[in-house]
């Protein structure tokens, strides 16, 4: 399981994964709004090295060639792993046990609801 991303390191996942194509370090600067020129390639060399993007291949931008980087996870895994991480297992069951359980008791008025839409999310599974 990885580590957690700092918030630095998920504004950048976040923006590649909206994008619907590799981006380089300076697109990533322009769609993070706190990132500044000095820290992006600090903060992609640290993505790179524990495995959350990798470089796809180059793009040449004036007269020099730049990196492009695209995520080797989605953001439904890394939901999956924090999910479950917070929702530790309860006897041998799944997270996803856990996260229903707590759900149901914050939403006891919208039981019915909630069954619906997970009757509705599971009928609509490919």
């Amino acid at each position: 399981m990885k580590k957690n991303l700092t918030e630095r390191e998920f504004e950048i996942m976040e923006a590649l994964w909206k994008s619907d194509r590799p981006l380089h370090a300076g697109e990533l600067m322009e769609r993070t709004s706190t990132i500044s020129a000095n820290s992006i390639h600090r903060i992609i060399s640290h993505l790179l090295s524990r495995g959350y993007i990798k470089i796809v291949g180059t793009v040449q931008i004036s007269k020099v060639n730049s990196r492009l980087y695209a995520p080797l996870i989605s953001a439904e895994e890394y939901t999956w792993e924090q999910m479950n991480k917070i929702f530790k297992k309860e006897d041998g069951k799944s997270p996803v046990f856990s996260l229903l359980k707590y759900l149901a008791k914050k939403n006891k008025n919208k039981t019915e609801d909630l069954k619906q839409e997970l009757l509705d999310i599971i009928n609509n599974m490919d």
